[in-house]
């Protein structure tokens, strides 16, 4: 029996690693970009996201809806971090033989399958 002296010990966790950072759709976007950098976008799924980021897969759903919307979100910020210069006024009918790139290497991802266009190539929408 514990006396009024004394205190309870005070509850310790039993996780032994840091906690993990809170998730998001931006997180989750950037990990799935990592994931078709790294290992192509036919290994990109829900579960292969969630291991990522070293969570269940159903903890996606609540930021993001399906793996088709998944796909959509990773082009979008594949194509959102493609940095253009500006076009020159006076010249501005000329075609652009080449579009500079971050350093994400657009023009190295390989084909995307993209709902009802087929699949689709980022370095052949950009023109390289």
């Amino acid at each position: 029996m514990m006396s009024a002296m004394s205190s309870p010990p005070a509850p310790r966790s039993r996780r032994e690693r840091p906690a993990k950072p809170p998730l998001s759709r931006d997180a989750i976007v950037a990990a799935a970009l990592e994931i078709a950098r790294t290992e192509g976008i036919e290994a990109l799924s829900m579960r292969r996201v969630a291991q990522a980021l070293d969570t269940g897969a159903a903890s996606l759903y609540v930021y993001v809806a399906d793996r088709d919307e998944l796909h959509a979100l990773v082009f979008d910020a594949a194509i959102g971090t493609i940095e253009i210069e500006p076009t020159d006024p006076a010249r501005w009918r000329e075609p652009r033989a080449t579009y500079p790139t971050s350093s994400i290497g657009i023009g190295s991802f390989p084909p995307i399958p993209f709902f009802d266009r087929g699949t689709i190539s980022l370095a052949a929408e950009l023109g390289r």
